[in-house]
């Protein structure tokens, strides 16, 4: 280890319960993270006394590490501000952070890490072994969005820029592309509901400028983007060939990879709560961000998470 790293079991020493259940992640994954970050965020510089006990070596950590911690409790289990002192605190605490702690203290740390993470990388996409054997060659990944959903806006004009009728909510949109074997390459945030995917695609194209024959997959609500394939639609009053269906199929099979990792960027209580988030702006998207990133990171540490990848070759058809 190396000075000031945090060993592998501390944060199920914090939890009243363990880790996982509280956070979604494994100490020794939080560890690592920790470890990998912990120069690239400072926090609040407010200190208190540790009410802490410490962990199984009787090491006492700072308020660092414990905020760190808690962020993530935060995010998991999505406590109202109420809630915090009872949500927010560690083994052998009577009663955890105030909300005016969480504010001052975890938020910073949330805006910082948000920064700082860097697990999602746009040149994933062309590794040698991210094949189909569906798609061998040409296809790259799959694209999708998905709703976070937030309380109705005061401000009537808001409201209608976040409203979107298919879920019937105002929401905010994540745009996210993974590879054909899962990890996450792309992704962009956070776009108002009422905008469709086709142009949230469209309006972030110079952000995934894409070789000459590079191509993702996508539902068919992408019919009209260009380097998407998206499927055939069935004509007005018509039906679909059985080509078309078949082609349909195929692009689906391997389309589901999006919809298997956006499950687990979303199993989370921020993003599972109704009628939604009610916080600010700016802290929903480091809030994003920080689980985009943590969950890629995941993805790539633990491969049974992954699709199987098929190579070595290269793209270019």
């Amino acid at each position: 280890m190396n000075y000031g790293d945090v060993p592998c079991y501390v944060f199920d020493d914090m939890a009243t319960t363990d880790a996982r259940s509280l956070t979604g992640y494994k100490s020794e994954f939080l560890a690592a993270m920790y470890n990998k970050y912990k120069l690239s965020f400072q926090g609040s510089n407010r200190e208190p006394t540790p009410r802490w006990k410490g962990d199984r070596c009787g090491k006492r950590w700072s308020k660092k590490v414990q905020y760190f911690f808690l962020l993530f409790v935060y995010i998991h289990i999505h406590p109202t501000t109420p809630q915090m002192p009872h949500v927010l605190r560690l083994a052998g605490q009577d009663k955890g952070v105030s909300s005016s702690t969480f504010y001052e203290c975890v938020i910073s740390i949330a805006l910082e890490l948000a920064c700082a993470l860097d697990e999602i990388h746009y040149t994933d996409r062309l590794d040698t072994y991210n094949h189909s054997p569906l798609f061998p060659v040409g296809v790259v990944g799959s694209i999708d969005t998905f709703p976070i959903y937030v309380v109705n806006a005061k401000d009537s004009f808001m409201s209608g820029l976040l409203y979107q009728p298919k879920y019937k909510a105002n929401v905010y949109k994540v745009q996210i592309a993974v590879t054909l074997t899962g990890i996450i390459f792309f992704a962009t945030f956070l776009h108002n509901g009422s905008r469709s995917d086709c142009r949230i695609f469209n309006e972030t194209w110079p952000l995934h400028k894409m070789y000459r024959w590079e191509y993702w997959l996508a539902d068919r609500i992408y019919n009209s983007c260009q380097r998407l394939l998206a499927g055939h639609k069935a004509p007005d009053g018509g039906s679909l060939t059985s080509i078309q269906l078949e082609d349909n199929a195929i692009i689906s099979y391997d389309r589901s990879t999006v919809e298997r990792v956006i499950k687990q960027v979303v199993d989370h209580g921020l993003f599972k709560e109704r009628p939604g988030y009610a916080g600010k702006y700016e802290h929903l998207k480091a809030f994003v961000a920080i689980t985009l990133h943590m969950t890629s990171a995941l993805i790539k540490a633990e491969p049974s998470r992954q699709r199987n990848g098929f190579g070595p070759w290269t793209h270019d058809w």
